[in-house]
């Protein structure tokens, strides 16, 4: 992967500094984190802001192979829930967004994954 150097507000460097910390990555990787979530958000209007938040790799997303658009969302559920935003069966082709316990506030993905694995 190349790399180029470019210009960024103090402020904002200041502010990915500190989510790089907290999200285990380097200042760069956290940059390019929000860049790529700012484009699939861009790129997918009709998705809620939560499941492009969530999905960790947004830029993979093949949207345009399904059927249908996203239109329903179901909230979190904890005995359906998985830790991330998933896809599951809607009514006839229609996909369906499954929030992500991650999602809860306060509860954490570390907390989210002992619940998952519990329900295994």
């Amino acid at each position: 992967m190349s790399t180029v150097q470019i210009r960024i507000d103090e402020e904002l460097y200041e502010a990915a500094r500190r989510t790089a910390a907290a999200e285990f990555r380097t200042v760069p990787a956290q940059i390019a984190f929000w860049a790529k979530i700012g484009r699939a958000a861009l790129d997918n209007p009709d998705l809620p802001v939560d499941f492009v938040s969530c999905h960790p790799y947004p830029t993979d997303w093949a949207l345009d192979e399904l059927k249908q658009p996203i239109k329903t969302t179901r909230g979190v559920d904890a005995t359906r829930s998985a830790v991330d935003c998933t896809l599951e069966a809607g009514p006839g082709e229609a996909p369906v967004l499954r929030l992500g316990l991650r999602l809860v506030a306060g509860l954490g993905r570390e907390a989210a994954s002992r619940l998952c694995a519990a329900r295994a």
